[in-house]
């Protein structure tokens, strides 16, 4: 982030605040500034149009809301982070079951082409498996 340092009335316009405003927020640690009287440099840094002219309980409000959205959003991750590990195993097991499915239905295309074979050549077929047995 880069930070401009500017006069007070320089940054009481870009803020559009008060310059008691501008003091006061200095004094409670809001607005960082250095030096003393005429020679005071107040610094802006990007967003601080926004931040200073809220009140201090309000920043601590969004302060508490962003941390709780943090929050929310690791929960969310660490809960898609499991869901992937259920998919990944879903995934695994879909995969042996049609690797098994498709190995009985080569098993059942070759006993249907078996008994589709005439009565002589399912006797040659039995009869050269016998052969190869021995």
């Amino acid at each position: 982030m880069t930070v401009k340092w500017v006069s007070v009335k320089e940054a009481c316009r870009l803020l559009d605040i008060s310059e008691s405003t501008l003091r006061r927020q200095i004094k409670q640690g809001i607005i960082r500034a250095e030096g003393e009287g005429r020679e005071r440099r107040v610094a802006i840094e990007p967003g601080a149009e926004v931040t200073a002219t809220m009140m201090p309980n309000e920043l601590e409000r969004l302060r508490k809301e962003n941390e709780e959205l943090r929050e929310q959003v690791a929960w969310l991750k660490q809960k898609m982070d499991q869901r992937d590990e259920q998919m990944a195993d879903a995934s695994q097991r879909h995969d042996t079951i049609v690797m098994q499915l498709t190995r009985q239905l080569g098993d059942a295309q070759k006993a249907l082409e078996y008994h589709k074979a005439p009565w002589w050549r399912r006797l040659r077929l039995s009869k050269g498996k016998e052969e190869n047995k021995v």
